[in-house]
């Protein structure tokens, strides 16, 4: 989980520079702190799943693994609607949406088609 994890993180971070690049040759350049923004809220979420999974064994019984889980999605998604409320208060919503969206999504299917 945690290599799964670390890749992931990668990815999102690689996702996120090309479409911080196509922002800026695009007219609409001036959302980019708005995209940065929205991509630095999808790292977050991963790297405090990595965080929660690095203090456990890399084996362990499911119901502490599902727990884990549990723990993960509900933090992940507490994180998202409370900095993605404030993030597309102050910014421009479509490109905070595009920031986090476009790395999110991406490299999970990313992930799958490696694998």
């Amino acid at each position: 989980m945690k290599e799964t994890l670390k890749y992931l993180l990668k990815i999102q971070s690689i996702i996120l520079i090309a479409l911080i690049l196509c922002v800026l040759l695009s007219p609409w350049h001036t959302a980019v702190t708005a995209v940065l923004s929205g991509g630095m809220l999808c790292l977050l979420t991963t790297a405090q799943a990595l965080l929660i999974f690095c203090r456990l064994p890399d084996v362990l019984p499911t119901q502490r693994f599902l727990r884990a889980v549990k723990q993960a999605e509900i933090r992940k998604w507490l994180i998202v609607a409370i900095l993605g409320t404030i993030l597309v208060q102050r910014w421009q919503p479509l490109g905070v949406l595009t920031g986090f969206a476009i790395p999110y999504t991406a490299a999970y299917f990313w992930a799958i088609l490696k694998k």
